[in-house]
């Protein structure tokens, strides 16, 4: 409900909030079912400043991220102490921080990154019903490009070096680093939950990032992986700052390097 924009939001909010709840075992039945009764919610979350997005109940990914989004804030924008000319969104899953970004620095020029279709089709009918301009891109990132296989949907999907036929479906591929190359960004906010894929695009990408530059990034690879990504930003002249740790594997977390020339007109 806290979440919610406006007291008209308030029935999806409380709607939400109870397809969210985990029920009791034995009650799991019940829940399901009053999931798949309720439509797709429209509901305005407070921090997308007006903006509003389409909600499926009975996808407990679309509740999930909503609640990272908007309820935990894991993208608190506040940390950014400088207005981004470039975001991308790598892993846009519906759209939600491309969304986000949008709202609180409407100059910037959006590109968002996300292969599955499904996801890619509500994604683009979010940016549609809200009318913003985004470079909405079907197609997963990593240190090369092709065509390559991705496992699964929701918010799981993620590519696979396997050459089996049967693996997953095939995607097309962007290379990270000649995406930010071609944009040539001055201060670029950049998200990447690329489902493990971070561990391959980050030492290539590092090098060849603004010097103003801030990412909030999720580690697939439990403290180990996290810590070899910790180290590269830190050398890179990053300061990091980790967030919440899930079943010890998955780690949030949020990098900022900011040039002096920048700092100094950001807090004049």
């Amino acid at each position: 409900m806290v979440s919610a924009r406006k007291a008209a939001d308030f029935p999806a909010a409380l709607l939400l909030s109870i397809c969210r709840t985990r029920p009791p075992d034995g009650l799991g039945f019940y829940s399901r079912c009053f999931r798949r009764l309720i439509p797709r919610l429209c509901i305005h979350p407070r921090s997308l400043r007006g903006f509003s997005i389409a909600i499926d109940p009975s996808d407990m990914a679309d509740l999930i991220i909503y609640e990272e989004c908007f309820i935990r804030r894991v993208y608190d924008l506040a940390l950014l102490p400088f207005k981004p000319d470039i975001v991308v969104d790598c892993g846009g899953f519906k759209g939600y921080f491309t969304l986000l970004a949008k709202a609180r620095f409407p100059a910037a020029t959006s590109v968002v990154f996300e292969p599955h279709p499904v996801n890619y089709g509500l994604m683009c009918s979010n940016f549609e019903r809200n009318g913003v301009d985004v470079d909405a891109r079907r197609e997963a990132v990593s240190n090369r490009t092709g065509e390559m296989s991705f496992l699964g949907a929701g918010f799981g999907g993620s590519l696979t070096r396997s050459a089996a036929e049967e693996a997953g479906i095939r995607v097309q591929v962007a290379n990270l680093c000649d995406v930010i190359t071609g944009l040539s960004p001055r201060r670029l906010l950049l998200k990447l939950d690329v489902e493990g894929e971070e561990i391959n695009i980050l030492p290539d990408l590092v090098p060849l990032l603004p010097p103003t530059c801030g990412i909030f990034f999720e580690s697939h690879h439990g403290n180990e992986g996290f810590e070899k990504l910790d180290g590269l930003l830190r050398r890179a002249g990053f300061v990091v700052t980790r967030g919440s740790i899930r079943d010890e594997t998955f780690v949030d977390a949020f990098a900022i390097r900011v040039e002096a020339e920048t700092r100094l007109k950001s807090y004049a």
